[in-house]
């Protein structure tokens, strides 16, 4: 017994020499600050379609081209029919006992990828009007059945173009997913924020950017779409089963142990990678599903969680 722990007192001397020896070389690497308890699943939610350049619903929504945006009894009817969609999407977020949703689209879908998303949830009633009667009831339905609620942002800004739409890099990517942030969190309550775009595959933002972004606002969980390994110290990075990922990477554990990851299961391998997941989910890692219609999926996402020691807040 004596020697057991004499060499597990071993190890754990050389894991924090390395540790410390990896992050050292680093000066600027931030540590692990992430609070964030709530392991229980997230809904992904879509309300439309892109580019599809419908006549009476240019921006895509509910996935319905006779939907009318542009008369009374047309968008009084898109009001009902979205309010709907939320109702139906909180049976199953209930079902499915989630933590909360993220709206990927909030501001529709009007234009083409790779802007598709646009990810700025203070342009939403201007860049589609017809959102100004219904967004505050829709976000207010899911904190109203015990949820918490998330959008889209991107670190760019979105332009208005005479072909469209562009999104362009800033001085200052910080300020502006604080910026979208703050309105996202004071007018409907959001905590949960999928940062779409934070640079280019191989190449995100730097890890400082996030870190002011996630140090003025402690209480919301980042869910930055593009990888940087010190991103861990103070978000959860968005990673999809249908690319082949189904964990957190272990040298991320080892560098920060309690690091976590948001893996979206849709159309992935759930079944081929069930024993994987529900020990990834076991270590702490958020399973993220599709919420806007009865997935199949969702009953196999819905065991993993049972099979898991889900912590919940």
């Amino acid at each position: 017994m004596r020697k057991r722990r004499a060499a597990v007192c071993i190890v754990l001397i050389i894991y924090g020499c390395f540790q410390a020896g990896v992050l050292g070389k680093f000066p600027g690497a931030p540590k692990y600050s992430l609070r964030w308890t709530d392991r229980k699943p997230i809904g992904s939610l879509i309300i439309a379609t892109a580019a599809t350049n419908w006549r009476t619903n240019p921006r895509g929504w509910l996935l319905d081209p006779s939907i009318d945006i542009y008369t009374p009894n047309g968008l009084a009817r898109f009001h009902d029919r979205l309010l709907a969609w939320a109702d139906r999407s909180i049976g199953i977020l209930k079902d499915m006992d989630a933590q909360g949703m993220i709206t990927w689209d909030i501001e529709g879908e009007q234009f083409p990828h790779p802007i598709t998303y646009v990810g700025d949830p203070t342009l939403c009633t201007q860049l589609a009007p017809e959102m100004a009667g219904v967004v505050d009831e829709y976000f207010a339905r899911f904190r109203n059945a015990g949820f918490r609620v998330g959008v889209t942002v991107r670190p760019q800004q979105f332009r208005r173009t005479l072909s469209g739409g562009t999104q362009q890099n800033v001085s200052n990517p910080a300020e502006q997913l604080m910026r979208k942030i703050g309105y996202a969190r004071q007018r409907w309550g959001a905590t949960l924020f999928y940062i779409d775009s934070n640079g280019y595959p191989g190449w995100p933002l730097g890890a400082e950017i996030v870190t002011q972004v996630a140090r003025r606002y402690p209480d919301v969980l980042l869910i930055p779409e593009d990888k940087n390994v010190f991103y861990y110290a103070e978000t959860a990075l968005y990673s999809r089963l249908r690319k082949g990922v189904y964990s957190t990477p272990g040298l991320v554990r080892f560098l920060y142990p309690k690091a976590f990851s948001v893996i979206d299961t849709a159309d992935g391998a759930i079944k081929d990678n069930f024993s994987e997941l529900v020990a990834a989910a076991d270590r702490g890692d958020i399973l993220m599903f599709r919420s806007w219609f009865a997935d199949p999926a969702n009953a196999i996402v819905k065991q993993i969680c049972r099979q898991a020691r889900i912590k919940a807040q």
